[in-house]
Formats: C-alpha cells, structure tokens, sequence
C-alpha cells in the first residue's frame, strides 16, 4: 500500500518503471482477484505505485503501435445526411408523417455545425440550433424533419428560446397544419385531431402507473399531396398577421444512425454511388439542391481480436489529409486548441491514445476540402452508449448510492452490472478505428476513399482487446471499491470537500483540456464549509504544495504537450479552484494515476457530498449533483413534469459536464442495427443495377429551383465526381423503384 503522507521528497525519490498495457492488467489481476491483496490491488489500479510507493508504473500505449498492415481491413460507409429545404423532396412512394402533437426530444437543441443566413438584415450566418424549432414529421425510418422558424430567432437567445411555447404550439398545429390538411385532404380532414388541446387530452394517460405519460402519434400525407400542403401551410401564415412568427419556415431534414448501413468498398466508384443512392432512399434526387445538402462520409479500420485506437501525435498528420489544409494549418489546429475547433479525446485516460474532433477555422481556400465538422474515434464505445436525458453512457447517482439504506448495496450492484459487460466485451468485442467527415453532397462520392498507408501506420495503435477491456475492468473495480469503503466509513472520517469524490473526478473524467490553462473548478456548497482531512480518513488523495512533474515540463513541445484533465470546460479559473496537478502524476503519453489512497476503518454508513457517477469508457466520472425543481418555460404545459425529456427530467440524475461530450458528437445511435441483412443487400444490389444503368442523366438546376436565403446556399461548389455523381443522381429514380418493389411486402418508406 502507498503511504497516505507522501511528500515533495517522496515523488522525487519515486523511480518510473516502464510497462506496458498487458504487463499493468496482469498485475491488476494478480492483486484484485485475491482477498488478501485486494486493497493493494485497488491502489494500484488508481495510483499506478508500488514497491511501497518507491516506483511509479510508466504505462503508455505507445508500447503497442500497428506494426504492419497486415489483418488491417476498411470499410468506407455514408453514416448520416443532413439537408435544408423548402419543400417537401419525396419520391411517390413514400409518405408523409407528421405530428400534430411533437415530441420535445425532437426539437433540435445541439450544435449539428451548419448555419443558415435568416435575411438581409443579418450580417453573418447563425447555427441551425439556435433556431427555435420543433419537430415536425419523417419519411421512412430515418428521415426526421424540423421545421425551423427563422422569424423567432433572436440574438443572444438562451437555449429554453429555441422551443415553441404552448400557445405557439397551439397556433402551429390549429391554425396552419390543420388548415392545411382542410385545403389539400378534405377527404381525410375528420381523421385529424379536433385541435391541439384535445389531441392533448387523448394521448395524456391515466392508467394507474403511468399517469400523465403521453402516447403520441403521428398522421399520414401521400406524397401527392405534400406540395400542396407547404404551399397551403405558407399562405395561411402570410396572410394571418398573427401568424407572422411561422412566415419564412423552412426544413432541416436528417438522416442520422445509417452507420453500417450503406457500408461499402471505397475504391469501388459504382459501390460508392449506389451507396449514396440508398443513403436518401424516400427523397427525390431531381428536387435536391446538392450544395444545401451534407453527408458524414466515413472510413473504419478494424482488425479482429484487437482495439485499433488513434495516435495522439498523428492528430495533425489526420487533419492535413482530411482536410488538405496543409501542415502548417493542421499544427496549428493541435497547438491552438481554441473554442470548438479542436479537441483531444483521451482513451480509457491515456493521453497518447486519442481521439479528435472539431470543425475548421473558416470557409476552405482554393484547393482545400470543405469541411463542417470531423470526427475521429474508437467504437470501443458502443457497448456502454446509452442516450438517457443528457447523458450518453449508463450512469449512477452516487447522491443516492450513498445515502439509501445500507441493506440496498446499489455501488456493487451497479458496478458488477458494468463488469460483466467488459468481461463479455474482453472475449469478443473488438474496437475498431473510425474517422469521419462533414462534407457537402457535392463532394461525397469522390472524397475520401482511403487514407495513405504510412498514414496508417503512424496513427494507428494495436492493442490486444483482451488487455484493453480488461484496464477499463480492473479500473472500474478500484472504483467501485472506493465508493463502497465511502458509503462503509464513520461519519467522523468524511473527507474534506475538495479531497476524495473531487479527486476521483478529476481522475476518472475521459475529457482531456489540451489547454493547460482549462482547470477543474468546484462551487463551493451554498451553506457549508469545507473541513480539514483526517489524515485517516476516507480515502483520499494527498495533494502537495508542488508538483515535482511541473517545471520544465510546462514548456509544450509539438507533438507531446502536458494535458490537464478538466470536469467542466466552461468552468473558470478563479482564485479556489482547484488544480489538477495537485492530486495526479502526470505522465506524457502515459496513463492518469491517482497520486495516492488510503483506506479508513469502520462500517458506519454516513452521509456524502451527492455527486453524479457514470461508467462509461473507463470508470466512474464523479460531479456535483445540481438539483432543480424548475420546469422549462417553453414547450406544451400539458406534458407532465415527470415525463418531459428535459432539464427538470435530467435534474433528477444530475447536471451533467463535460464528460458526456466524449459520446456527443461521438453521440450517433450506436446500438441502432437499421436495415436486416438480406434488406441491406437486396437495396444494395437494387441501387448498384440502377447506377449501371444507360438512363439519360439529368442534374438539377439551382438556377429554375428555390435555394436558401442569401448567403446560404454558398456559391455552387466544383462538383468534382463528375459523371459519376451525374449517374448517381439520373440513376436515382431508376433505383428507388427497385428498391420499392424489392420491399413491397414491408411498410412504405
């Protein structure tokens, strides 16, 4: 066991043991799994010491690079679509659903990094999700539409302004949708809710045990009828000055969680347009303006029996090639680390294993790839992903882990749960690589097809998936037994406030600040104060006046900077926060230790500080619980409290930081199958014969066509596939009918 005390004079005197990733499993295993070691075990899965706390483990994937490219594969695959337009762009076949009731979960409230130019009277361009909108219908399985109202948007908005309020609600749906379907349908007019309130009323339960949840559904237009029923929708808002809120609505189509679906060969020019054909199978090709519409073109590397996970010293090299930015631009990209254009995600806490995403500085110069946004990371995620409110990953309250009765062991239950997934995953879960890209239609045939081999190589680790799933084990074990020994402990060796649950937190946190300026900052409680550490308290980490890893190391070097790990990326850096440093040994491309532990006696359950806990990547990511009773103030009042996906739903867990970023953008549906395997390749073959096809080709006009607003709809990008992308889009029309006969016997897309 490391000593609880240790000193400025003990972290010099401790030697650095190089080791590698199966080595520090094997001795995690070694210690844990014996009764007698165990504890021993538990601090050096956290603090990575031993030999009394005189050698500190020096554990680096770079120990594992991918030697060669042998048992390497890639798939290329379109993962989603997204596009804006005026109308409603669908094939005869499909059909129109729509809400008269929408669903909260729908309305879009993050960042999916396009902007739209709401008029003449803007200057620059706004963030989509800055738009109040809300959900309004979808075609097929996948494609969601929102229908967004430019004329509510103000600047400087707050988030809960991008949600309709009740009496807008009420407008959209008894004034203008309904209306609508009056003009258009009659002959299906009585099939439509009577008004907003009373559709309300209908699908409100009051069953006992699920009173006030509600049962939404949606009605159907035939295509034939879509038209019309836009036109109809805009007229009603033009001439209604009460109406003026709706005037200059527009769409924004998406087609999100098709990863796998569209999986094809890269170098295949016909896979890749018969791909992209199936991508948008329900729309119609020859009403799509392609410069309004983006595709996340991506690319996956696995190898089976092993994690292949990206290189953090290869982040610039990635860039330069995915976004042909040179390697001046793409340096400074990894220097800078400004805003959201580029951030560094850890895995399983080391640094030298990382992933990247972000989105370029501004619109590309000449030669350069336009890109929204990229991403680049490990699936190794998927098993634990897990979208509830806020979150993405399966979580824990701690708040109510410690406190409930002694007799409900709610940590050991939890954790276990967790174990069992990473033992299931260590026999048969590889993780693969996966990077992918935000490019415009344009451009998504054509680009992207692979990446250079030495490129690869470079950037790619490969790390055995036993080893790998069972660090996060071993790790997510030492955890749980802390947290029991803190539920376990007499009240009088709580720790102090900024002791035991903070160090854990900056510990276990996946977010990495590349900034060494970003810190952890805690609020102080409201009431209390902190208390002095016992020095056989719980368990705690003891933190030095100085750090004997800081000095000349501040100094950042180009591809092997110190990191910092932070909770809370929007936290400030006041004169109380805390610093990182002070509770870790910071390895370069080493993995995050605890600098030390020491376990309290006594089996008194006590109170705690309430911090939110997840598992997800690695361990337990322990925050502040902020509990608030307040109801959003938009949005149908009549959705119960209880039940409403939104903040008053999520306070219930707790506020969440910045760890749940790690899955955001990452935050696809990961457990989403799509399409069976016989339906993926019958549409596949379908779309494949008609892309083959001798029809005349025929590419849309933007000049006959309604574009965006000014300043939207960019100058027409080089449409650099060519004939290729003239066939996909002639041979669209040729190929949904395939695929509708080969589906025939299913529902309508």
């Amino acid at each position: 066991m490391p000593s609880s005390s240790r000193t400025l004079k003990d972290d010099l005197r401790t030697t650095l043991v190089p080791t590698t990733l199966s080595e520090f499993v094997a001795e995690c295993d070694r210690l844990l799994r014996s009764p007698s070691t165990r504890e021993e075990g538990v601090a050096f899965a956290l603090t990575g010491l031993t030999d009394g706390g005189r050698k500190l483990v020096r554990l680096t994937p770079l120990y594992d690079p991918l030697a060669s490219l042998e048992g390497v594969s890639c798939n290329r695959d379109y993962d989603s679509a997204i596009g804006i337009t005026f109308d409603i762009p669908i094939v005869p076949s499909a059909a129109l659903s729509i809400w008269p009731i929408p669903k909260y979960a729908d309305t879009l409230s993050v960042d999916n990094h396009l902007t739209f130019l709401p008029g003449p009277s803007h200057l620059q361009k706004v963030p989509l999700f800055h738009f109040p909108n809300v959900g309004f219908g979808k075609v097929g399985e996948r494609w969601n539409i929102r229908m967004m109202f430019p004329n509510l948007y103000r600047a400087g908005s707050k988030r809960n302004d991008r949600y309709l309020t009740k009496s807008q609600l009420t407008e959209l749906y008894d004034d203008i949708i309904r209306a609508a379907v009056k003009e258009c349908h009659p002959e299906a007019f009585t099939h439509w809710p009577a008004n907003y309130e009373s559709e309300i009323t209908r699908v409100t339960s009051t069953t006992q045990g699920s009173v006030g949840k509600l049962g939404l559904s949606v009605r159907l237009l035939p295509a034939s009828k879509a038209d019309a029923f836009v036109r109809s929708m805009r007229s009603t808002a033009e001439a209604n000055p009460n109406l003026c809120w709706a005037r200059g609505f527009f769409f924004v189509w998406e087609n999100k969680g098709s990863k796998m679906a569209w999986q094809h060969d890269g170098s295949d020019e016909d896979e890749r347009s018969a791909a992209l054909v199936g991508l948008f199978l329900g729309l119609d090709w020859n009403r799509i303006i392609a410069e309004n519409w983006w595709v996340d073109v991506a690319l996956e590397y696995y190898k089976f029996g092993r994690v292949l996970a990206w290189r953090q010293d290869s982040h610039a090299r990635l860039l330069d090639a995915l976004l042909n930015c040179g390697p001046a631009e793409a340096r400074q990209y990894v220097r800078a680390k400004t805003g959201n254009h580029y951030y560094s995600d850890a895995f399983v806490h080391m640094s030298a294993a990382a992933g990247t995403r972000g989105k370029p500085y501004s619109r590309p110069v000449e030669g350069q790839l336009e890109v929204a946004w990229w991403n680049v990371y490990c699936s190794e995620k998927e098993p634990t992903y897990f979208i509830q409110g806020a979150e993405k990953s399966k979580q824990l309250d701690v708040r109510e882990a410690l406190t409930l009765s002694q007799d409900r062991d709610v940590i050991g239950s939890f954790v276990k749960k967790m174990l069992s997934v990473y033992d299931a995953c260590a026999e048969g879960m590889n993780g693969n690589a996966r990077v992918e890209i935000r490019i415009r239609l344009s451009y998504s045939i054509d680009r992207l097809h692979s990446l250079p081999d030495d490129l690869i190589l470079h950037s790619l680790l490969d790390i055995d998936q036993k080893d790998w799933w069972n660090l996060k084990r071993h790790r997510a074990d030492a955890i749980g037994h802390v947290l029991t020994k803190i539920k376990q402990a007499p009240i009088e060796a709580r720790p102090a406030e900024r002791s035991t649950i903070t160090a854990i937190a900056q510990a276990c946190s996946p977010r990495v600040a590349t900034d060494p300026a970003d810190r952890v900052g805690w609020e102080d409680d409201e009431d209390g104060e902190e208390e002095e550490e016992e020095e056989q308290g719980l368990p705690w980490v003891q933190k030095d006046a100085e750090d004997p890893m800081r000095g000349e190391e501040e100094e950042e070097e180009e591809d092997d900077e110190d990191v910092a790990i932070v909770l809370n990326e929007t936290a400030g850096r006041g004169e109380d926060d805390e610093d990182a440093r002070d509770y870790m040994f910071r390895q370069r491309g080493g993995i995050f230790f605890l600098r030390s532990l020491n376990f309290p006696k006594g089996k008194t359950p006590h109170m705690t500080s309430g911090r939110a806990a997840h598992i997800d990547k690695l361990l337990l990511h322990i925050k502040r619980s902020k509990r608030q009773a307040a109801a959003p103030k938009s949005g149908p009042s009549a959705l119960p409290k209880a039940n409403r996906p939104t903040r008053a739903a999520t306070a219930a867990t707790a506020a969440t930081a910045a760890a749940a970023a790690t899955h955001d953008d990452a935050g696809r549906d990961a457990h989403d199958p799509g399409p069976s395997a016989p339906s993926k390749r019958a549409t596949r073959s379908a779309a494949q014969q008609a892309a083959a096809s001798n029809t005349t080709p025929h590419i849309p006009s933007t000049s006959g066509a309604r574009s965006l607003a000014p300043g939207v709809a960019h100058r027409p990008p080089p449409n650099p596939s060519g004939a290729a992308l003239t066939r996909t889009l002639a041979a669209s029309s040729t190929a949904l009918a395939a695929i509708a006969a080969s589906r025939a016997s299913g529902p309508a897309v």
